[in-house]
């Protein structure tokens, strides 16, 4: 009742428009602005005669007295100086109140169209008589008398020369203004003698522009052989003759290809010799805020040479040189680069609050993990790797390691059982005694906009390897950020940028039903119903990138006339036999000439191409042939194990309610965005306006289906009986479970794969790529996950009476900082990771990086300390990868992965890494479209925002312990469930008086973005 009439309240207030808010927030004391620089400059600094200054992409950054610095927005600051009618280098100036900082243009003559260059051929080459011409995958790139190139939209050329009545080969023109390119396709005669057609060039030399001088080369080229009966090869460039190319000669440049009588044709251009004319700062150093006796790091400064033909090129930092800097008297340096003669300037602070020092310092510091400490906790002596006794209470390897490397004189000061009572106990006495402590970051800022900790916003120009990550990941320091813009700690990372949950399943079911020259499905009667609506269109003609084992890419093209779910409720007999023949013909004629190796891999490869519907019309199959698929018990060393009469099709790991929570995260198979989002269910549109999942149609739609899945028994009928029923190792251990969405790590561990194979040598459970799906409602079908490892809710802060002692404030907020340097095996960051010199020993690849490899005496002594649960090792016996300001990647985890649980991410990254299979905060398009992007952890509420969002209704049926009801009943209004129309009319919608006030817009979806606006100013 009291939540109720505090809505009523809520509403009648926002009715009215009575009243003004307070934040809850401490008014901020006023600071003087000192000085601004440039942090970065625009993103085009080049112009041609009569084009007004572009100003995307600038960043103005303010430096107050008290050490800190803010982005200003554009309305802040005023831009003069920039001349679009005058040639040369102009020097443009901001203007925030009484301060300046420049940086430098070029505007050049007229920049023109000097040729064009088909960058990607169009997919399709190759024609039999009567077919239009497809234009597919065609890129036509403009080359420009500047130097540069730009992709040409389509509007801007035509393309002549096809004629599909007639056979052979034909040469199409693309044409451009003057400018024209060509490439050629076959027409294809089939009862004509199998002659070579034509050349055509699938890519183009990596070099198409060239400096005076300069020799051309080849590589990257790659050109097929076109053939009358309608196949291609590839011809070796060494059997290859290029003519036409002359380095003396600047301009558009014809390169002609010849292979027997055939030729084939691009451009090149060769440019004028070009003088540099000015210097632009396109990125500041990371660090750029130093303390007394500091040294100048430059790690982040990208400087950019602008030419007066308009061109523009970054230098390397072996090109020019640096001066202007000294630290041993605090205030604004001016740094001059120097290229050349051709100079350009920026500005760092020396602060007299730092001060650098090779003394040592103490830092008291209060870590707790399940209480233990940084010092050794266990009974038993523990004789390291690197030669010590480790007894009770001395400082454990990584933190004694970490000590000797910067310094410090660590004394664990933990107090209590548990992380939060640790917290209380230092915050009743006002944090003395602790320099650092960890906490939630919920506790941290709170705390700290109280004034009891260290605002890290003042000094994140001084934390180089921070600054770094926060940039290249916005959204995290959006999460960071108080309501009052401060920063309170640094947070915890359980990997970054990677998978968190996926599907698993059991790829040899896939390849039992799929890839078998004569199953033995079953005969029985399949009596299980099928009510799971298709969600994908009857009638489909869609082309799908999918991922090749070794990281290329093709197309795969989804083309048929009937959806897998209707020929499977048409059949007239529905046994296991009828339903999985009808499946592996459907497969069979929609991929068969795809290019798969198998036909399983369209569900289980990195090529995989499979839609939400086929998933389900696999599930059916899977539930119709429990002994075919189970056929192998008794085989392995378990022989008396029997064929099971029924398997679990989708399944979450256990019946407690957080864990179902799973099978809601899993609805990214019908296309719903923020289920697995790290604040409630909220995502960005691809306006970069905040929605939440809990109230759009495409998530109600697929709880229903939901529902249906579970109607249909494709899920567990008690999947939520008991408090903690572990229904994953009892269906993987007992091999008759087929998929769940999860973690990959904890689902394959060795003791399942024992566990399994000794019923089924066959079993094989791993991860596998989501359903393609139409995720923009535009049919471009896609995998997509938003289930990529993000902040975690662990941190640590300094108490704020730390800012009284310089020294031992530089050398804290140089320990926070260098968590995150994971350059070199013996960098802070891995020590901390990995544990010293002998817990480490060289490096492996690991997701196209190479990371420090464990050693082997490690994970021997993992083995025997902690029965190989890394965790536990790491912490208890190495005080490694400690619940604190860091990132914890997953290339850690992957080296004690099993066979099958590498086999599986492996399969996974392949995709992520050719770009098919898109995570958030990963895929590339992540920088240009919100969409991508995560929402942050943590939003900036402010107090009354927060009491706000606390009255409302509508998440009520979301909670964790109430999802079961919706599986099993989803909005039928039955079961304790509500209708779709009461929920959307009741709860997120209220009614007061006669006014209707939605909750969702006015309320939460408001606060959210107002909280994001506040950041970002």
């Amino acid at each position: 009742m009291k939540k109720v009439i505090g809505l009523i309240v809520l509403l009648l207030s926002l009715v009215v428009l009575v009243g003004c808010i307070d934040t809850g927030e401490p008014t901020p004391t006023e600071k003087e602005l000192v000085a601004i620089t440039v942090k970065s400059a625009p993103t085009q600094v080049t112009y041609e005669l009569g084009t007004a200054i572009n100003l995307a992409g600038l960043q103005v950054e303010a430096i107050y007295d008290d050490g800190s610095t803010a982005i200003l927005t554009s309305t802040e600051y005023t831009v003069t100086g920039f001349n679009q009618n005058t040639a040369g280098v102009q020097t443009v100036t901001v203007t925030a109140g009484t301060k300046t900082a420049t940086f430098n243009v070029v505007v050049s003559a007229a920049i023109t169209l000097i040729g064009l260059s088909i960058t990607s051929q169009p997919n399709k080459v190759i024609y039999e008589i009567g077919e239009s011409l497809v234009l597919t995958g065609l890129v036509v790139t403009g080359l420009y008398s500047n130097s540069t190139s730009a992709v040409i939209a389509s509007s801007e050329y035509t393309v002549t020369g096809f004629n599909g009545n007639v056979a052979g080969s034909q040469t199409i023109t693309v044409t451009s203004g003057t400018k024209t390119a060509t490439f050629t396709v076959v027409v294809s005669d089939p009862d004509a003698e199998v002659t070579l057609l034509a050349l055509q060039i699938a890519t183009l030399p990596t070099a198409i522009v060239y400096d005076l001088g300069e020799s051309l080369s080849l590589e990257g080229l790659v050109v097929n052989g076109l053939y009358s009966d309608g196949t291609s090869a590839v011809i070796p460039n060494a059997s290859l003759v290029a003519s036409g190319f002359n380095g003396s000669v600047a301009g558009s440049q014809t390169i002609t290809l010849t292979y027997m009588t055939k030729t084939a044709q691009f451009t090149v251009v060769v440019n004028e010799a070009a003088e540099v004319v000015a210097l632009s700062i396109a990125s500041m150093p990371y660090q750029t805020l130093y303390g007394i006796g500091g040294a100048l790091l430059l790690d982040g400064l990208v400087v950019d040479a602008l030419f007066d033909s308009g061109a523009s090129e970054t230098l390397d930092d072996t090109e020019f040189t640096v001066s202007g800097f000294a630290s041993v008297i605090p205030g604004n340096k001016t740094i001059t680069i120097n290229h050349d003669g051709i100079l350009t300037s920026f500005v760092v602070v020396v602060s007299s609050a730092l001060v650098e020092s090779t003394a040592d310092v103490t830092v008291n510091t209060a870590i707790n993990y399940e209480g233990r400490g940084i010092t050794y906790q266990e009974a038993n002596p523990y004789v390291s790797l690197n030669g010590t006794t480790y007894t009770a209470g001395m400082i454990m390897p990584v933190w004694e390691a970490i000590g000797d490397r910067m310094n410090i004189n660590f004394v664990d000061v933990k107090q209590t059982s548990t992380t939060n009572a640790q917290f209380q106990a230092y915050a009743t006495a006002g944090f003395v005694g602790a320099d650092v402590i960890n906490a939630t970051s919920t506790l941290l800022s709170e705390y700290g906009v109280q004034g009891n900790f260290v605002d890290l916003s003042k000094y994140l120009n001084y934390m180089p390897n921070l600054t770094k990550f926060l940039v290249q990941n916005p959204s995290v320091r959006a999460s960071m950020t108080s309501a009052n813009g401060s920063i309170y700690y640094t947070p915890y990372f359980d990997g970054f940028g990677e998978i968190e949950q996926m599907f698993l399943a059991r790829i040899d079911w896939v390849q039992d039903i799929l890839d078998l020259a004569s199953p033995s499905f079953d005969t029985t009667a399949y009596t299980g119903t099928m009510t799971v609506e298709k969600v994908t269109p009857a009638v489909m003609n869609v082309t799908v990138q999918v991922a090749n084992a070794d990281g290329t890419v093709r197309n795969v093209v989804k083309n048929h006339s009937q959806n897998i779910l209707d020929i499977l409720a048409a059949l007239p007999t529905k046994t296991g036999a009828t339903m999985g023949t009808a499946f592996r013909n459907y497969i069979q004629a929609t991929y068969g000439s795809q290019g798969y190796t198998n036909l399983s891999d369209v569900f289980v490869g990195t090529d995989a191409a499979y839609d939400t519907d086929e998933l389900i019309a696999l599930m059916y199959v899977v539930k119709a042939n429990p002994q075919f698929l189970t056929r192998e018990f008794g085989t392995g060393t378990n022989t008396t194990a029997v064929p099971k009469t029924a398997v679990e099709v989708y399944f979450a790991r256990t019946s407690q309610t957080s864990r179902i929570r799973n099978l809601f995260r899993g609805l990214e198979m019908y296309g719903v965005r923020g289920a697995f989002s790290r604040y409630q269910w909220a995502y960005f549109n691809e306006d970069g306006v905040v929605e939440d999942a809990r109230v759009q149609t495409v998530t109600l739609d697929a709880v229903d289906q939901l529902q249906r899945m579970y109607s249909d028994s494709l899920l567990p009928v008690n999947f939520d009986e008991g408090s903690n029923y572990d229904w994953r190792a009892v269906l993987l251990q007992g091999s008759y479970g087929f998929m769940t969405y999860d973690y990959n790590a904890s689902s394959t561990p060795q003791g399942y794969v024992t566990a399994a194979t000794a019923l089924d040598p066959t079993f094989k459970f791993e991860a596998i790529l989501p359903p393609v799906v139409d995720w923009m409602q535009n049919g471009e079908y896609f995998h997509f996950s938003e289930g990529t490892r993000a902040v975690k809710a662990e941190a640590w802060g300094i108490p704020a009476h730390v800012e009284e002692d310089p020294v031992k404030l530089a050398r804290v907020l140089s320990l926070f900082d260098q968590l995150y340097d994971y350059s070199s095996n013996d960098s802070i960051g891995n020590i901390h990771l990995y544990g010293p010199t002998g817990y480490i020993d060289g490096a492996i690849e690991y997701n196209g990086e190479m990371i420090p490899a464990i050693s082997a005496a490690a994970k021997t002594e993992m083995l025997a300390l902690t029965s190989g649960n890394m965790i536990n090792y790491l912490r208890r016996y190495v005080g490694a990868t400690m619940p604190i300001g860091h990132i914890r990647g997953l290339g850690l985890e992957y080296q004690t992965l099993s066979a099958q649980g590498i086999e599986g991410i492996e399969r996974v990254n392949t995709a992520v890494q050719a770009g098919t299979f898109r995570l958030a905060g990963v895929y590339e398009e992540s920088l240009t479209n919100p969409w991508y992007q995560f929402v942050p952890t943590l939003f900036a509420l402010t107090a009354d925002e927060s009491a706000d969002i606390a009255t409302l209704t509508f998440d009520d049926i979301w909670a964790d312990a109430q999802l079961a009801i919706l599986v099993k009943y989803g909005f039928t209004g039955t079961g304790g469930s509500v209708t779709r129309e009461t929920y959307l009319t009741t709860m997120v919608t209220k009614v007061i008086g006669e006014v209707s006030v939605n909750t969702y817009e006015e309320i939460y979806k408001k606060a959210l973005n107002d909280a994001i606006a506040r950041v970002q100013e």
